[in-house]
């Protein structure tokens, strides 16, 4: 980036404490840069940087291969196009496009090979990053992090709804400290309603307030 300023708002791993890593501390030139977007493996990056952004980067580098796909397959057929004669099209850019390719002509088959040539090469790059997600997801889920053996379970009886005691129920099943954290997500409706309806006594509060406070007139509530 050309301003340092704006580094900590699109370079968050570099300093945010949950979230840093490596890879992203490293600093660079203006242009110094480029070499490392290339040059970092893609084990570095997902030790580093994690699943979501290693596939982010294949994501982004397959739509870089069908880009220089359809690059080649582009000049090939640019001058195919140009060298059609159509006299009633005289507008350059036009001519370069299939529009001055007249109908029946044989040049037309350049453009269906083509599009045969860049739908295979597509499948076959998604085929091979298909395998390469299946080799990496495993390598992820084999890392020894708890968010790779977290377990979730329905129907806990109602004495074992809590944080600690389910904690130390599965503890006393295994071992102990074996259970790294455990949370349970509670159904609460109701609790959920009557939170909604104090946030609107609240809103109505605070207006009262500051009704009274610009008039000098105390909000009296009246009865329905």
């Amino acid at each position: 980036l050309k301003c340092s300023k704006l580094r900590r708002a699109y370079n968050l791993r570099s300093w945010v404490p949950n979230l840093k890593c490596n890879l992203a501390q490293e600093k660079y030139g203006f242009l110094s840069w480029t070499w490392r977007v290339y040059s970092a493996t893609d084990e570095e990056i997902l030790r580093q940087c994690g699943m979501d952004a290693l596939c982010l980067c294949r994501a982004v580098a397959y739509a870089e291969k069908l880009s220089w796909v359809g690059i080649v397959l582009s000049i090939i057929l640019l001058p195919i196009y140009k060298s059609s004669d159509t006299e009633f099209i005289t507008d350059r850019v036009v001519k370069l496009t299939i529009a001055n390719v007249p109908e029946g002509s044989n040049r037309l088959y350049a453009a269906v090979v083509a599009a045969y040539i860049f739908y295979i090469v597509a499948w076959w790059l998604l085929l091979r990053d298909f395998k390469w997600f299946q080799q990496y997801r495993l390598l992820f889920l084999s890392e020894p992090k708890p968010r790779n053996y977290s377990v979730y379970i329905s129907g806990i009886p109602h004495k074992y709804r809590s944080n600690k005691a389910l904690a130390d129920y599965f503890e006393k099943l295994f071992t102990k400290n074996s259970v790294v954290q455990s949370s349970v997500a509670r159904h609460i409706p109701h609790l959920q309603r009557d939170v909604n309806h104090r946030q609107q006594v609240v809103q109505k509060l605070e207006h009262c307030l500051v009704s009274k406070a610009t008039t000098g007139i105390t909000p009296m509530h009246r009865e329905t």
